[in-house]
C-alpha cells in the first residue's frame, strides 16, 4: 500500500482493451535490483499512455500492490520520461552491460 517512485528502463509492455473498451497497459521495468510489473489503467493511461513509447529511463509514481507473498505490482498513478543527452544514455548502457558481464562471471 506505500507510494513510491521508482525510476527504471522500459523491458516489454502490453496494451489490453477492458471490457468497457478502453484501453490500459501492463509494464514491466527494470532497476539496478531488478524488474517492476507496472499497471497503467485507462485513467492513467489516457493521460500518460503516450510517454511511453521507449526505453526511457522512466520515473513512475504509484501505489504498491501486493497480493500473493513475495509478489507485487506497482499501479501507476504518473509518469514522467528522464530525458538523458546522447551520451548519458551511451554510458548508462555500457554500464548495464558491464555489470551484467559481472554478474554472469560471479554466477558461472
Amino acid at each position: 500500500g506505500a507510494r513510491i517512485d521508482f525510476v527504471g528502463w522500459l523491458v516489454t509492455s502490453r496494451r489490453v482493451k477492458t471490457q468497457n473498451q478502453q484501453y490500459m497497459k501492463f509494464l514491466t521495468l527494470e532497476d539496478t535490483y531488478g524488474l517492476c510489473e507496472a499497471v497503467m489503467f485507462p485513467n492513467v493511461y489516457s493521460q500518460y499512455g503516450h510517454l511511453v513509447k521507449g526505453y526511457g529511463p522512466y520515473l513512475i509514481t504509484g501505489t504498491v500492490q501486493s497480493r500473493l507473498p513475495g509478489e507485487a505490482n506497482l499501479l501507476v498513478e504518473k509518469v514522467r520520461l528522464i530525458e538523458l543527452q546522447k551520451g548519458e544514455l551511451e554510458s548508462k548502457l555500457q554500464e548495464k552491460f558491464l555489470n551484467s558481464q559481472e554478474n554472469l562471471a560471479e554466477t558461472g
